[in-house]
């Protein structure tokens, strides 16, 4: 009874652990939410095509994996505290370099306010995959990207609506609004760093890490690339996803001439029912069968997404964009969860795992505005939308057709390149 306590008591402070990093994640990923939303606006505003921002946007995206790769070797002594202060630390240069674009009117400012973008953007997520594998020893990592993803989508819903709100009257206002909530989730980090203990020994384990060669790197990432290959392309499309309605949501709502000032509710009905999935998630933790279900939400989302095309009814095209949404809250942290235990079962090796994981991310981040920036220009972006949702239910059929129900990593050979670079202690 005693160590039944023990095992309940260790439960209970993870489980604050998690809800004390969600609180400062609120408020960061309302400041995120909101600039996502907005600035794609404020670059067509300005007179540039979808075209020149899917450049503006991909190269961005081109110059973050550069910095994945940099990541672990520059952050591999400071763990998720730091690497969570520090992008949020970073978050306050986009507001600024975005105020500075819309004041001299030229897009050097908007590339620039681009790159910090992707750079505060990477790091935010490596810690909060830092942070789930370093403080769920119980592994329940389906149940703890539920509350993540629950956290960020609910101020994914407010972010945009805010933020529309008060650029209606000044954009300036907006983004001094955005910078407020970036300061909110710094003081709320610092308290939840403060709070949130260590392991004990872990900083002196961590502290007698060597960094390994630039080569060893990539030694990781084609080992755990040949084995995560299907993983990692479900990731790429899903963001591909979610990212094209973040970039193109608003955008699309004024082509269909929704209303005005009601731009934001093309991402607002995408983001509702991505609630959905993080609040199932965050109340059963799903141990098995997670690969297969991402791909099933991942298909379905892709299948409905392609009807877009031959439906011109606005109700209609609201409930398909709905439907996407609630498929795709599975797909997403299901896929984060399958990906946090291989982390967890490449032991040291996982800190590569991690730069991989976000140089996926960037893949689809790259791709995404470069194409449906291209094709929005060509063919409109409802039609774009209803292609990318064709393009994924295909993917996600071939995965599930080919995709081996288990994938081992090969342990004795990240024990040996963990023995060559010199991280075994």
């Amino acid at each position: 009874m005693h160590t039944l306590a023990l095992v309940s008591s260790e439960r209970t402070w993870s489980h604050r652990h998690l809800l004390l990093y969600c609180f400062p994640t609120f408020f960061i990923a309302l400041a995120e939410t909101g600039m996502a939303y907005t600035f794609p606006q404020i670059i067509v505003d300005s007179g540039v095509s979808n075209t020149i921002m899917g450049l503006i946007f991909g190269i961005g995206a081109f110059l973050g994996i550069f910095t994945d790769v940099i990541f672990p070797r520059i952050l591999k002594l400071k763990g998720w505290k730091a690497q969570f202060l520090v992008s949020i630390g970073l978050a306050f240069s986009f507001p600024l370099l975005t105020l500075g674009g819309i004041a001299t009117g030229g897009i050097a400012l908007f590339f620039v306010a681009t790159v910090s973008w992707y750079i505060f953007y990477e790091l935010l997520m490596i810690s909060q995959r830092s942070f789930v594998v370093g403080d769920d020893k119980f592994r329940a990592y389906s149940k703890d990207w539920g509350y993540i993803y629950f956290t960020y989508l609910v101020a994914g819903i407010a972010g945009p609506i805010i933020v529309q709100s008060i650029s209606a009257t000044s954009m300036t206002n907006a983004l001094l609004t955005i910078m407020a909530f970036t300061l909110l989730a710094f003081i709320f980090a610092i308290f939840a760093a403060w709070v949130i203990k260590e392991p004990k020994g872990v900083k002196q384990d961590l502290a007698l890490e060597v960094h390994p060669p630039l080569i060893s790197e990539f030694k990781y990432f084609r080992l755990f690339t040949s084995k995560l290959f299907p993983v990692m392309l479900v990731a790429v499309t899903v963001l591909f996803i979610e990212e094209m309605f973040w970039n193109f949501g608003a955008l699309l709502g004024e082509s269909l001439n929704i209303g005005e000032g009601l731009n934001w509710l093309i991402i607002t009905l995408f983001s509702i029912p991505m609630l959905i999935g993080p609040f199932v998630l965050s109340r059963f933790s799903v141990q098995t069968g997670k690969k297969r279900l991402s791909l099933l939400g991942l298909f379905l989302a892709g299948s409905v997404l392609s009807l877009s095309y031959v439906i011109e009814y606005l109700p209609l095209l609201f409930v398909i964009i709905f439907i996407t949404g609630v498929a795709l809250s599975f797909a997403m942290p299901l896929n984060d969860a399958v990906f946090s235990d291989y982390q967890k079962r490449s032991g040291k090796s996982g800190l590569y795992l991690i730069s991989l994981i976000r140089i996926t991310a960037c893949t689809a981040y790259f791709f995404e505005p470069v194409i449906a920036g291209i094709l929005s220009d060509l063919l409109g972006y409802k039609t774009t939308f209803a292609i990318v949702g064709l393009s994924a239910a295909v993917i996600a059929a071939l995965l599930l057709l080919i995709t081996p129900k288990k994938i081992h990593l090969p342990q004795k050979e990240l024990h040996t390149m963990e023995l060559e670079v010199g991280t075994l202690y």
